[in-house]
């Protein structure tokens, strides 16, 4: 699965995504469930429960392209709020390194992985593509291919 001067690859992690995913639609169907059957003592305008809904919806398109993609101009890193994009002439490589996030309270990981982009100024963390061990070289290695081939070069 190499990547072509044209072709874009995409990293990401189906579990992350899945639990990330599931989170916010429960919330959602809390919501709504508020706003379908509410407690007999609450009287009041239904609007802002439509807000926390359309917001949740939101973020649940946002947590469908969770990942990294590696493309001929942009390695582009997509989080649940914002996504960053970062010249791809400016990342020199990817590696696995020791996961530190929100699942284990930003501590540091032995057996759970995530991507880190070593750039010229510095690295970026890409918590929302992690892995065990053994499969987070994999993925970096197949991150490094690509983006070598991108390149035109090894990496």
């Amino acid at each position: 699965m190499a990547a072509s001067k044209n072709q874009r690859v995409v990293f990401a992690s189906g579990p992350y995504r899945g639990c990330v995913i599931g989170v916010l639609v429960v919330f959602a169907l809390m919501t709504l469930g508020g706003l379908v059957d509410p407690v007999p003592s609450a009287a009041g305008p239904a609007w802002p429960g439509l807000v926390i809904v359309v917001i949740l919806a939101v973020l649940i398109g946002r947590a469908i392209r969770l990942g990294m993609v590696i493309d001929r101009d942009d390695v582009t890193t997509r989080g649940l709020l914002m996504s960053r994009n970062t010249p791809t002439s400016g990342v020199l490589r990817v590696e696995a390194v020791g996961y530190s996030g929100q699942l284990n309270w930003y501590g540091q990981s032995r057996s759970l992985r995530m991507l880190r982009l070593d750039l010229q100024e510095g690295h970026r963390d890409v918590p929302m593509v992690i892995a065990f061990s053994g499969r987070a070289h994999a993925i970096e290695q197949r991150a490094n291919t690509a983006l070598g081939e991108v390149l035109g070069e090894q990496v």
